[in-house]
C-alpha cells in the first residue's frame, strides 16, 4: 500500500495498525474460498456458543 493510500485508510480496530490491517487482509485474500468458509463456520460456532452462555448466564432458572 502506498503512502497516499494509507491517508485515506482506517484499520478495522481503533487498537489496530495500518500496517497490521493491510497485512491480515492481505493474507486473508490468499486463502481459498474453502479455507475462508471453514474459518467462517469456526467463528459462527464460537459465537453461537458465547451467546448460549450469556443466555443461560442470565436465566438460570429456564432449562
Amino acid at each position: 500500500m502506498t503512502n497516499d493510500s494509507k491517508l485515506n485508510y482506517r484499520s478495522q480496530a481503533a487498537d489496530t495498525s495500518i500496517d497490521a490491517d493491510t497485512y491480515l487482509f492481505s493474507q486473508l485474500r490468499k486463502l481459498s474460498l474453502e479455507q475462508r468458509i471453514k474459518m467462517f463456520a469456526a467463528h459462527e460456532r464460537g459465537v453461537k456458543k458465547l451467546c448460549l452462555a450469556g443466555i443461560k448466564s442470565r436465566h438460570r432458572s429456564a432449562s
